[in-house]
């Protein structure tokens, strides 16, 4: 099919340039992601009072998972022990 003005094509030169551009970026999103700690205590009350979102959070003596939001200023419990839980309302209703 013969090109049109509307079609554009990108040089071997072009198209090299851009996988190595893409490579670049992959790396540096690996690279990111490992600067991801984890962080125990034995209290939720030993956690920094400002945290990282690059960081997990655990409550060795409760057995719970929090995560770090910067926007609200606070942590969120992502994770307990499943033998904490007494009751699940499933809100469900048979009628």
């Amino acid at each position: 099919m013969p090109a049109t003005n509307s079609q554009k094509f990108i040089s071997l030169t072009g198209m090299e340039y851009y996988t190595d551009e893409v490579k670049k970026l992959i790396r540096q999103m690996i690279a990111d992601s490992s600067d991801f700690e984890i962080v125990t205590a034995n209290s939720y009350l030993n956690f920094p009072i400002v945290g990282s979102q690059n960081k997990l959070y655990i409550d060795k003596t409760n057995n719970k998972t929090y995560r770090y939001d910067e926007a609200s200023l606070k942590y969120y419990i992502i994770g307990s022990d499943y033998d904490d839980i007494d009751l699940i309302d499933s809100n469900w209703s048979n009628n």
